[in-house]
């Protein structure tokens, strides 16, 4: 067996300890060798098997952290509850109470200056004292 290998005998483990740990430093570095130089197995097939085990869990991990999660089931209490209108606006438009805004166009109130339907003034124009147009 040795020759179809292209094994001398002195390359060959001696004992159960000394297969493990050339077992474990053969292994790629991440998380399935240090899970086993931490755990140290015994026997080579131990280790195989923990090797294989710690591998198919990370696997496993790491399919479900990428599996977008179904929205869980509202628990329903037999009665629907109303939903609450109170802060939903109409076109994405913030509701507002009109009156107390004022427009920098014309100076009235109720609307702002981008709603204006007046026409645009030069500026300069005549103001009041709280800095708004007047009319002329």
């Amino acid at each position: 067996m040795c020759a179809v290998l292209g094994l001398e005998h002195r390359d060959q483990p001696d004992d159960e300890a000394t297969k493990v740990v050339t077992f474990m430093k053969g292994l790629r570095d991440g998380p399935v060798k240090t899970y086993l130089f931490r755990e140290y197995p015994s026997t080579l097939e131990a280790a195989i098997t923990l090797a294989m085990q710690e591998e198919f869990s990370l696997q496993q991990a790491k399919l479900h952290v990428n599996v977008p999660r179904m929205a869980r089931p509202v628990m329903r209490t037999g009665s629907p509850e109303p939903m609450d209108l109170s802060n939903a606006t109409a076109a994405g438009h913030q509701q507002r109470n009109n009156s107390s805004v004022r427009c920098f166009r014309c100076g009235y109130t109720g609307h702002y200056a981008r709603e204006c339907t007046a026409a645009v003034q030069k500026a300069g124009g005549r103001r009041d004292d709280a800095g708004h147009r007047r009319d002329q």
